[in-house]
C-alpha cells in the first residue's frame, strides 16, 4: 500500500503522505495519508464517490488489512488506525475532502521507516478491482 509512484503528487489527483513522528527518533514511528479523496481524478482518469471510499475502507479493514510496498506483500508495517473523513479539513497543508479515506500505519522496519522518511516512499496507492461508468465527477455527485 506504501508506493514510490512519482504520480502521488496533488496535481495529478494523487496523495501525499503526512508524516507523524514518534517521540524517540530512534523508534520507527507512524505515517498517515489519504488514501481517497472523493470525485478527485486520478492519474488513470478515475474517481471515486465517498459512498464508494467507504465500502472499499470497510472492506479493507474486515477482509484484507495487508500492507505491501509497490503492491508486494511486506512486514515490518501494520494498519493503526483507518477511517472516513467527517468533514473538510487540512492535515500539513494538504487538503483532506469530506469522504476522503485516511490511514495511518505504524512502520516497525527502520528500513522501511527510513525509506518513508527519506520521501522515497511518497504515497498510499490501493489495489483491487471496480467497475468503471461512464461519467464525470460534477454529473454523478449523487452515486
Amino acid at each position: 500500500m506504501l508506493s514510490t509512484n512519482k504520480q502521488l503528487d496533488n496535481q495529478n489527483g494523487r496523495h501525499s503522505v503526512c508524516l507523524i513522528h514518534t517521540s524517540d527518533e530512534k523508534v520507527p514511528g507512524l505515517v498517515s495519508g489519504v488514501v481517497l479523496n472523493p470525485y478527485e481524478v486520478d492519474a488513470q482518469g478515475d474517481w471515486v464517490s465517498p459512498k464508494e471510499i467507504e465500502r472499499a475502507a470497510h472492506d479493507y479493514i474486515k477482509n484484507a488489512r495487508g500492507v505491501g510496498v509497490e503492491h508486494k506483500d511486506r512486514e515490518g508495517a501494520r494498519v493503526v488506525e483507518s477511517y472516513i473523513a467527517q468533514g473538510d479539513w487540512k492535515i500539513q497543508g494538504e487538503l483532506v475532502k469530506k469522504g476522503a479515506w485516511i490511514l495511518v500505519m505504524e512502520i516497525t522496519d527502520k528500513a522501511l521507516w527510513n525509506r518513508v522518511e527519506s520521501h522515497e516512499l511518497t504515497g498510499f496507492s490501493i489495489e483491487g478491482t471496480a467497475q468503471r461508468i461512464l461519467g464525470t465527477p460534477e454529473y454523478s455527485k449523487d452515486l
